[in-house]
């Protein structure tokens, strides 16, 4: 077993029930953070200097607050295995 497997324990329906209440604040700031990155794309082919580096953190950003809003979903079937 890995480590990470070893260290990450399944959430408690209570938990998720708490964190599902927030899942609609979470799926807004992704909406905000992948706006941003459009945006800054946008910028980027007028020619506007934009670091590479930012996309990229912008872009995992907002791939770990799916991930997680995704895992708080009660109704989201990976979570249950």
């Amino acid at each position: 077993m890995t480590a990470r497997a070893e260290t990450v324990a399944p959430i408690s329906t209570e938990t998720r029930q708490h964190l599902a209440t927030h899942r609609d604040e979470l799926q807004e700031i992704i909406g905000v953070i992948l706006t941003e990155r459009d945006e800054l794309r946008a910028d980027a082919l007028l020619g506007l200097p934009v670091p590479l580096d930012t996309l990229r953190l912008i872009r995992d950003a907002a791939d770990l607050l799916l991930i997680a809003s995704r895992r708080i979903d009660p109704n989201d079937q990976e979570t249950t295995r």
